[in-house]
């Protein structure tokens, strides 16, 4: 078994990196771990790119992002049947679901 070089070293902090860039991003590491995160970034070229591609792609993302909402008719058809569940019994009944009737698409 070989001893590992530096470029080696290098490659498995940049695999550690890529592996932990959405974490990172979404601020699900603990400090010490986006601290790592934040220190090889800064020394590597390579994983300070990936991670600016990840962060454009994002807000690109976000940016391209509209909401939409439902016809007003179909939210009262829902409500209406949600009602009429309520009244019948059967909101409070998972088991029920499979009578209560569909809402056809339009």
């Amino acid at each position: 078994m070989g001893t590992l070089g530096a470029n080696d070293l290098d490659e498995t902090a940049c695999q550690h990196v890529q592996e932990r860039v959405h974490l990172f991003l979404d601020q699900e590491l603990d400090e010490d771990a986006a601290d790592e995160i934040r220190r090889h970034v800064v020394a590597c070229e390579r994983c300070t790119d990936e991670l600016n591609v990840w962060i454009t792609l994002r807000r690109l993302l976000k940016r391209a992002h509209h909401p939409t909402s439902a016809p007003e008719a179909l939210i009262r058809r829902i409500a209406d049947q949600i009602q009429q569940a309520d009244e019948d019994g059967l909101a409070d009944c998972p088991h029920e679901v499979a009578a209560f009737p569909a809402i056809p698409v339009t």
